[in-house]
C-alpha cells in the first residue's frame, strides 16, 4: 500500500488531521463531513460534525439530535430549524411526555420562568417586557403568572402581574 502523511503537529503545536496546515489548536479536514465520534466500545457513539453549512450532534441511537445552522438557528429534533430555536419531537407521539421542561432550585416562592427582554440601545441596555414566572406553594403546589411592562417612558425591569393561575386553577386577571 501507499503511504501517505495522516496528521501534522506544526511548531506551533496546532494538529490537523486531513489538512497539512491546520489553523488552530485541533483542525480536522475531511473535504466532505469533518466529524468527532465518542464511543464505548461498539455498544454507544456520540458524533459531533460539520456537513455542508451546518454543526450537527448526532447519536447511535436517536440520529440527527441537534443542529446549529450557520445563519444561527438552533434546532432540537430538527435538522431544519426554521426560528432561532425550534424544538420538535420527531416521533409526534402527542403524549403528555412532549414538553419543555424549566427547572430551577427553590428559593423563597418563586421557581422557574421565561423572560422576554428588549435591548434599548447598541451598548447593552435591556428592560424586561415580559414574563410567566412559575410560583412554588406548599404542599407541592403551583402558581403561574403573567407579568407585562407598563411601558412608562423609561426602559426598567420592572414587571407588574397582569394575571395568575392559582393552584386550584382560579384565574385572577388584574387583582
Amino acid at each position: 500500500g501507499t503511504f501517505g502523511e495522516r496528521m501534522r503537529i506544526t511548531s506551533a503545536g496546532n494538529v490537523g488531521i486531513g489538512t497539512t496546515s491546520p489553523e488552530t489548536l485541533l483542525d480536522l479536514d475531511d473535504g466532505t463531513y469533518p466529524k468527532m465520534r465518542f464511543s464505548r466500545g461498539t455498544s454507544y457513539w456520540w458524533e459531533i460534525g460539520h456537513t455542508s453549512s451546518d454543526f450537527r450532534f448526532t447519536s447511535q441511537t436517536g440520529g440527527d439530535v441537534m443542529t446549529l445552522e450557520y445563519g444561527g438557528n438552533v434546532g432540537i429534533g430538527t435538522t431544519t430549524p426554521s426560528t432561532l430555536l425550534e424544538i420538535r419531537n420527531p416521533t409526534e407521539s402527542n403524549t403528555l411526555q412532549d414538553y419543555l421542561t424549566f427547572s430551577t432550585a427553590v428559593t423563597g416562592d418563586y421557581g422557574a420562568g421565561i423572560r422576554w427582554r428588549t435591548q434599548w440601545s447598541a451598548s447593552g441596555g435591556f428592560w424586561d417586557t415580559a414574563r410567566i414566572m412559575a410560583i412554588h406553594q406548599s404542599g407541592y403546589g403551583g402558581q403561574l403568572t403573567f407579568s407585562t411592562n407598563l411601558g412608562a417612558g423609561s426602559p426598567d425591569g420592572t414587571t407588574l402581574e397582569a394575571m395568575r393561575i392559582d393552584e386550584n386553577q382560579r384565574v385572577g386577571i388584574g387583582t
